[in-house]
């Protein structure tokens, strides 16, 4: 079941892969399958190259290989077609917004919440906002007299509704792309391509494809500091997830990296910019560290817990709306809440889809609106925005063109649900790594192109150029989001080995009244005291004997308030970690 990709990788000048077909020569009992994948043109010198295979939600188990690796010039000669549509720009929609709504973020700034409210309006109407990653700094189209930045405003004149940017731009591997004028600081310099994306009037939403924390703990560093650059895809060596939280020996490391985060929303808020953050996305994969094969459960809410609150209450971030996004599709309700952190850790409900079809596969088509309407009732169930926040075409779906309506077919999808917007992955310079049409002269560009205008040209689709959000005044009232008692467990981590003595701490809202259970072959009370380490930390020492007493077991720490249990991490007592 499922497939496979492969993907070449070498950082700051190839990120590329291609599907590799269901079929092949039977070779002494393997399947021998051929895959060419092209790769940008770079002049960058590479010293290092990863070359993977990916699996996409296969259950496959056995042994894989790779054989007769050749790497060859070759030269592409885009297909071009004649632009005929003209496109028109369309009035900001009409929308009644709410006189109040419900945000993670207690104290979040006006403009936040009247994004919310925005937001909500527009996925109750038939209204989308086309979002783009790396719109205004990647782009795949040539340059020609009265180009522009964006791939996607040569085509219509506008750039995308949602303007997509990930945390790689803020350490320098996806930065800075076309950019005409480059700042020295990429976290400043990410922070005004967003800011001058705005001030064409696209909201903004930021991801974060993290490294792997242990491989930035073995760089020097650089000035002092740790040195982030150098992204790692689909290393998910190290067991990261368990060390990132505080005790954790990863969790210097983690926070310095929340702190760029941090750093570049504090730039967007002196200019009444808010942003949507997603945090941790597709994490039912097996392709990041923190997906479902190398975390635990509740080991995963913790993290997307302890994430929201050090950039709510320790860095004072308070221009974000936070996202939840696995990846589609999904069994069922109960598969897509699996690692759901709560509702006071949420505020838009979403998830990430891509077509490897290019359209042609009616039944990717079926369960692209079973997706969509499942996650749609998750989020009236939980009373938060939906959004679909990563879809496209495969590159080898936008590259042979079989379904020209593609964009217009899936805003006929999301326009009859409440999602507020969809966004396609980034363009990118050279070879076959694009998600969106482009323009190669005025007279001419992608085949995709004029169905592209048709797309814009919907009264259902919204641009930056036709948001009106900025322009927005009346502020909705602000109720917070959490609960009246709610917490989590902060140290240790799930699935720890726990020989010696250990201190045990735990974030809890709403409660003085904590007690951590320890539970092995008996149960132990320890009563919490309030932990100097946060305005909500309550923690308890366990003794080296206590634990002896607990035997070399699997056990289970929880946290509770008075007799309600909180929450509830697997632990094994008394043993190394092998």
């Amino acid at each position: 079941k499922g497939s496979f990709k492969a993907k070449v990788f070498a950082s700051g000048s190839i990120d590329a892969n291609d599907s590799i077909p269901q079929e092949g020569e039977d070779v002494n009992g393997f399947i021998k399958v051929p895959v060419s994948i092209a790769l940008n043109p770079s002049t960058a010198q590479i010293t290092e190259m990863t070359i993977g295979l990916v699996g996409c939600l296969t259950d496959y188990k056995g042994p894989v290989f790779f054989d007769n690796f050749a790497f060859e010039t070759v030269s592409i000669k885009e297909e071009e077609a004649a632009v005929g549509a003209v496109p028109v720009r369309l009035p900001a929609p009409k929308l009644s917004l709410v006189s109040s709504v419900k945000l993670v973020d207690a104290k979040s700034s006006p403009a936040t919440a009247r994004l919310y409210a925005y937001l909500d309006a527009v996925g109750k109407s038939d209204k989308v906002i086309y979002g783009h990653q790396n719109d205004t700094h990647h782009r795949r189209g040539a340059d020609y007299g009265g180009s522009t930045v964006s791939d996607t405003k040569d085509i219509t004149g506008s750039i995308a509704g949602i303007v997509g940017i990930d945390t790689l731009s803020f350490v320098g591997d996806e930065y800075p792309g076309n950019l005409a004028v480059f700042d020295s600081d990429p976290v400043r310099g990410s922070a005004k391509v967003a800011i001058e994306a705005a001030h064409e009037g696209a909201l903004i939403t930021v991801s974060t494809h993290f490294p792997n924390f242990e491989i930035v703990r073995r760089k020097p560093k650089q000035a002092g500091k740790w040195n982030f650059k150098g992204y790692s895809p689909n290393n998910t060596a190290f067991d990261v997830m368990r060390r990132l939280l505080p005790g954790g020996d990863l969790n210097e490391i983690f926070t310095a990296y929340l702190d760029t985060i941090a750093a570049f929303a504090a730039y967007l808020a002196q200019e009444d910019i808010p942003v949507i953050f997603r945090p941790f996305h597709e994490n039912n994969g097996n392709w990041f560290w923190w997906g479902e094969a190398n975390s635990t459960l509740e080991g995963y809410k913790n993290v997307f817990r302890y994430t929201v609150e050090y950039l709510r209450d320790v860095k004072n971030v308070h221009n974000f709306l936070y996202v939840y996004s696995p990846n589609g599709p999904f069994a069922d309700e109960k598969a897509y809440e699996a690692r759901y952190p709560g509702d006071e850790y949420v505020d838009i409900i979403a998830f990430d889809y891509y077509d490897d079809t290019g359209g042609a596969d009616t039944c990717v088509w079926g369960s692209f609106k079973d997706t969509v309407a499942l996650v749609d009732a998750v989020a009236e169930k939980h009373g938060k925005v939906s959004a679909v926040s990563e879809t496209g075409m495969s590159t080898s779906g936008i590259g042979s063109n079989n379904r020209h309506s593609w964009f217009t077919d899936v805003l006929d999808v999301v326009s009859k649900s409440c999602a507020a917007y969809y966004l396609v992955w980034a363009n990118f310079a050279g070879g076959n790594n694009y998600m969106a049409p482009f323009k190669v002269s005025p007279q001419a560009g992608h085949p995709l192109v004029d169905s592209f205008i048709g797309f814009y040209n919907d009264p259902r689709s919204v641009f930056a150029d036709s948001t009106g959000f900025y322009s927005i005044e009346d502020t909705p009232a602000l109720l917070p989001a959490r609960a009246e008692v709610g917490g989590y467990i902060l140290a240790p981590a799930g699935g720890a080995f726990i020989k010696d003595g250990f201190k045990l701490l735990a974030s809890v809202n709403g409660s003085t009244d904590v007690i951590f259970e320890i539970s092995g072959v008996k149960t132990v009370l320890l009563p919490a005291q309030k932990d100097s380490g946060g305005a909500t930390w309550y923690s308890a020492f366990i003794s080296t004997e206590e634990i002896a007493s607990l035997g070399q077991s699997a056990g289970l720490v929880s946290i509770l308030s008075g007799s309600k249990t909180l929450s509830t991490l697997d632990v094994f007592w008394g043993r190394q970690r092998p």
